[in-house]
């Protein structure tokens, strides 16, 4: 299945460009969960960083994440329109972006099963 394909699936109704308005709320709960989680495990408070949030549909899991002054890039293969007008949405597939920047923090939800080679994805966030 090429990339094409992938996006056309993903932009059909009730892909990941859908979102109910009465979730943003259960939405926000869940990445301020998901936020406290990982600076639990990191010991490090997030606030002001720069964020890949790879497969991240409309961000909701970033929300916290733009809350706290992060610059959001969203990578998404199909068009979305983000849930926080801060984050910025780049269309491509994660095996064909590049960029020059670095990221302080890479997000990957529900996404490395989706992969043919997890490892390979998990090599090029590190880097």
């Amino acid at each position: 299945m090429t990339h094409l394909h992938l996006r056309a699936l993903y932009d059909r109704e009730g892909g990941s460009g859908t979102l109910h308005p009465d979730t943003i709320t259960a939405l926000e709960q869940r990445s301020k969960d998901v936020k406290l989680h990982i600076e639990a495990v990191t010991g490090k408070v997030i606030n002001g960083a720069r964020v890949l949030d790879v497969g991240g549909g409309v961000g909701q899991v970033s929300i916290a994440f733009a809350h706290a002054y992060c610059r959001i890039d969203l990578l998404e293969i199909a068009a979305s329109t983000p849930v926080d007008s801060s984050i910025t949405t780049i269309q491509a597939s994660f095996d064909e972006f590049t960029s020059p920047s670095r990221y302080d923090l890479v997000i990957m939800s529900h996404v490395l099963e989706h992969t043919w080679m997890p490892s390979e994805w998990l090599r090029k966030a590190r880097e």
